[in-house]
């Protein structure tokens, strides 16, 4: 039994339950049923009831048939796709067996020639002995020309005093002022890094100069040889100023 509350708080289409409609009776028809009335209504009920396997199933074996034709096809283009690739596969290793012994007979032909030099020049030794690999080898010394057959000195850049950098070298092959940063990066040695080098960038020669001065005790050459000109230029100190 719900109490007052519940009754104040129900929605009034729900307080009361729904009466439940009294049955009546439904009077019965006094039609005689007989053989031939039952056999009129089976003759209706089967016209009256679809034919689900002609309607209903008869699109969806013909979606799965095309379904079946385009994977088939689809399996068809991969076969022939795999039938070229590994014909073009085939062709590679054949021309990698080509390269192969193209270089087998390079080599040999490359020992014989070597062959002939040592019949040539005695004393040398041949590829591929303990001896020649332990000998450390040298390069032979160029013979020193005479002074009108050498090459020709290796010319300074012009110095720039108006430039935006001045590039001041206190120990290597050209000690000096420079306003070119190609050239001092073509006479260092070995790297920028080296300790054979000292060298510094200013933007101003008022700078250039200061550095010059408090390091007169490291100016040095270094790295350079006689008849080297035509490499690094004259061998004497560049102050252009």
């Amino acid at each position: 039994m719900a109490t007052p509350m519940q009754n104040r708080l129900m929605p009034t289409h729900l307080s009361s339950p729904p009466s439940s409609p009294t049955p009546t009776r439904t009077a019965r028809s006094s039609t005689n049923v007989t053989p031939s009335n039952l056999a009129g209504r089976s003759s209706r009920a089967s016209h009256s009831v679809p034919d689900a396997a002609g309607s209903d199933a008869t699109p969806t074996l013909a979606s799965l048939a095309d379904a079946i034709r385009g994977l088939a096809a689809d399996l068809a283009t991969v076969k022939s796709d795999l039938r070229k690739s590994l014909t073009e596969q085939g062709v590679l290793m054949a021309q990698l067996d080509q390269l192969s012994t193209a270089y087998a007979e390079s080599l040999s032909m490359t020992h014989r020639l070597y062959e002939l030099v040592l019949t040539l020049t005695p004393g040398t030794q041949p590829l591929d002995t303990p001896e020649s690999s332990n000998v450390a080898t040298t390069p032979p010394s160029s013979p020193e020309l005479p002074a009108q057959a050498r090459l020709p000195e290796r010319r300074r850049p012009p110095f720039h005093e108006d430039s935006d950098m001045f590039y001041v070298m206190i120990k290597g092959r050209c000690p000096g002022f420079y306003t070119s940063l190609p050239w001092v990066q073509s006479v260092l040695i070995d790297n920028q890094n080296s300790w054979e080098n000292i060298w510094k960038g200013f933007p101003t020669l008022e700078r250039a100069i200061r550095y010059w001065k408090d390091n007169q005790d490291l100016i040095k050459f270094t790295g350079r040889t006689d008849g080297d000109e035509h490499l690094y230029g004259p061998h004497d100190i560049y102050i252009p100023f």
